[in-house]
C-alpha cells in the first residue's frame, strides 16, 4: 500500500497579522467599556456591538490560523486526502483518485484579496495551485505552497 504525505505551514500575511494585533489590543484594553455599552445600549447599538464581537472572533481565528495552521496532503492507493486546520481541529476532504481528471498546475489563479470598488477590482497577485476536475467541478488546492512542493505534489499523480 502506497501512502505519501506532505505537511505545510501557512504563509504569513503580515498585513493581516498587524491589523489583527492592533484590533485585539484595542479590544482587550476597552473590553469593560464595550461590555458596559452593550448592556446599556438599545437594539441598534447592540447589533453594532455584536459586529465588533464577530470581527474580534474573526481576527483571533486568523491569528491562530496564521500562527499554527497547517495543511496536510495525503495520497493513498485510492484516495487523495486534504486536511487543513490547527492541531487537533482539522477539516478533512477526500477525493477518489478514479474521479480526478486533468490534474495540472494552474498558474493564473486570481488572489482572494483585491483592492477596488464596485465594478472595478485589482487583484493582489496571481497564484499558482494544483487544479483538477472532480465530478464536473474544478478544484484548486495548494495555493499557498512554494513551487517546489507543488511540483512534488503533482509528481505523485504521474
Amino acid at each position: 500500500m502506497m501512502t505519501k504525505q506532505l505537511k505545510t505551514q501557512n504563509n504569513k500575511n503580515y498585513i493581516i497579522i498587524v491589523f489583527a494585533l492592533i484590533w485585539l489590543l484595542v479590544f482587550v484594553f476597552k473590553i469593560k467599556a464595550i461590555n458596559s455599552l452593550f448592556i446599556k445600549s438599545d437594539l441598534n447599538d447592540k447589533i453594532l456591538m455584536l459586529g465588533v464581537y464577530v470581527f474580534t472572533f474573526y481576527f483571533v481565528w486568523q491569528l491562530i490560523w496564521l500562527g499554527i495552521g497547517e495543511t496536510i496532503f495525503i495520497l493513498t492507493d485510492d484516495l487523495f486526502i486534504v486536511k487543513s486546520g490547527i492541531p487537533y481541529l482539522k477539516v478533512s476532504k477526500e477525493y477518489s483518485k478514479k474521479k480526478m481528471k486533468n490534474i495540472h498546475i494552474k498558474s493564473d489563479i486570481d488572489s482572494h484579496t483585491y483592492w477596488g470598488f464596485q465594478g472595478l477590482r485589482f487583484f493582489d497577485s496571481k497564484r499558482v495551485g494544483l487544479a483538477f476536475m472532480y465530478e464536473n467541478q474544478q478544484i484548486i488546492l495548494g495555493e499557498n505552497l512554494p513551487s517546489t512542493k507543488l511540483d512534488n505534489l503533482i509528481g505523485w499523480f504521474k
